[in-house]
């Protein structure tokens, strides 16, 4: 996953296994050749993006999803 995001130039949507492969190393994303990136997490998936709990991501989901694409320069869906 780590290599696709750091190659392909074609947008990318981002869910899932895919998620779970990135949040070993979400820095990932700042080497991204994509200028399109969309990654749709649920409140799992983002608590484990962030190193945080469901409740955290809960409690300020709004600002937890606008903070984490303006600074991984993503589109980011937090279902839920």
């Amino acid at each position: 996953m780590q290599n696709l995001v750091e190659t392909v130039t074609l947008p990318l949507v981002i869910d899932a296994d895919g998620l779970n492969a990135l949040a070993e190393d979400m820095n990932v994303l700042k080497r991204k050749k994509s200028m399109q990136v969309v990654l749709t997490p649920h409140p799992g998936e983002m608590s484990r993006m962030l190193g945080t709990s469901i409740p955290d991501v809960e409690a300020i989901r709004i600002s937890v999803a606008q903070e984490f694409a303006r600074n991984y320069g993503v589109f980011l869906v937090l279902k839920g």
